[in-house]
């Protein structure tokens, strides 16, 4: 297991290499000045010779990627063009939020999605299969964006007043403070170095952060407020896993072995949960993760309507102001994503299915 672990790690190498470079060249070769993207349409060419310049941005394509392959290896993803900070700053305020939703979405995809393509499968060609089969091509087929629009109009607007009401924007209430980690621990350490922007990032994720710390009430607070983008970005997610599990459990239950273990009188529900789901789960698997990278990339329209500033809305932003060095971190963490998500997805085919441990 460790050699296939290394291996896959030694081939992801020139992928994470090809997109950086895919990613660096394209935008370079975007149209748009960054220095009057940043300092505005004004600036003189003077003030923005210098700007490029201080930036490195004067210099070659193939000499600026070399030099910049040689600061990631020193740790170093730069300072934002924009924001004139450094990226992993930024990184670790705004990542949390992303990996928060995401996480979240992808919980309510799996708890829901599941259940529904195992009920489908169970009640097959019955008007149950065709309820849920229809909820999911509903729930496939609506955009994210009038999602959020319709459950923050529904739960935040129309039950108001209520005990059903939900809050429409934000990651907690206006005057609820929930300390750092750093602070609540009474931690001791410098802004510059890793540890640093590791503690902050996981104290921006307002659920780990209030569990333990043990802030219940701040806790019940953030969980309202992930609520409805969660069930937004969730939506789709759930809707194609409860697809897959019908679709896989359904092929699976025609199988011998399934056949013997009827013949052998078992129960049903326990012949489709115990001898049939497991090895359904396989391609169920690879979806979710599959799911989770495009949930960590694609979040831009459910954070900018429930007020979220994550990956997606810093992304777009670093775009359309050609901060090229946020395009690249953010691009390169996301990147990471997916392909430690494969990996997982991988491995847990191990523990699914005993043939692929034996190979």
């Amino acid at each position: 297991m460790t050699s296939y672990i290394l291996r896959r790690l030694l081939l992801t190498l020139p992928v994470l290499l090809g997109i950086l470079f895919a990613t660096f060249a394209l935008a370079r070769l975007l149209p748009g000045d960054p220095c009057r993207a940043v300092l505005g349409e004004h600036a003189t060419d003077q003030i923005c010779d210098a700007f490029m310049a201080r930036h490195g941005l004067d210099k070659p394509i193939p000499t600026q990627f070399i030099i910049y392959l040689g600061e990631i290896a020193r740790g170093d993803l730069g300072t934002s063009l924009r924001f004139q900070r450094p990226v992993t700053r930024l990184l670790a305020e705004r990542l949390s939020v992303t990996v928060e939703l995401s996480l979240s979405a992808l919980t309510f995809a799996v708890i829901v999605g599941i259940p529904l393509g195992l009920i489908s499968a169970y009640w097959r060609n019955s008007p149950i299969d065709v309820g849920t089969m229809l909820l999911a091509n509903v729930g496939v087929s609506m955009p994210v964006f009038w999602l959020g629009l319709m459950l923050a109009y529904l739960f935040a607007v129309l039950l108001r007043d209520t005990p059903l009401w939900l809050p429409p924007s934000g990651g907690m209430s206006s005057g609820i403070y929930l300390p750092p980690l750093q602070e609540a621990w009474n931690l001791s350490l410098s802004r510059d170095t890793f540890a640093y922007d590791l503690v902050a990032f996981f104290s921006n994720i307002n659920t780990f952060n209030a569990l333990v710390t043990g802030h219940w009430a701040e806790l019940w607070d953030a969980i309202k407020h992930l609520i409805l983008p969660s069930v937004a970005l969730g939506t789709i997610p759930m809707s194609i896993i409860a697809r897959m599990t019908r679709s896989s459990l359904l092929e699976v239950l025609g199988l011998d072995y399934i056949r013997v273990a009827r013949a052998k009188g078992l129960h049903e529900l326990g012949v489709v949960l115990k001898h049939g789901l497991r090895n359904a789960l396989l391609p169920v698997v690879t979806i979710i993760g599959l799911q989770l990278g495009y949930l960590l990339g694609g979040a831009v329209l459910t954070e900018t309507i429930f007020g979220l500033t994550g990956v997606g809305k810093t992304l777009y932003d670093a775009i359309t102001s050609r901060d090229y060095v946020v395009v690249q971190a953010f691009t390169l963490v996301i990147a990471i994503g997916f392909v430690v998500v494969n990996l997982i997805v991988d491995l847990s085919y191990a523990f699914l299915d005993p043939r692929v441990r034996l190979e």
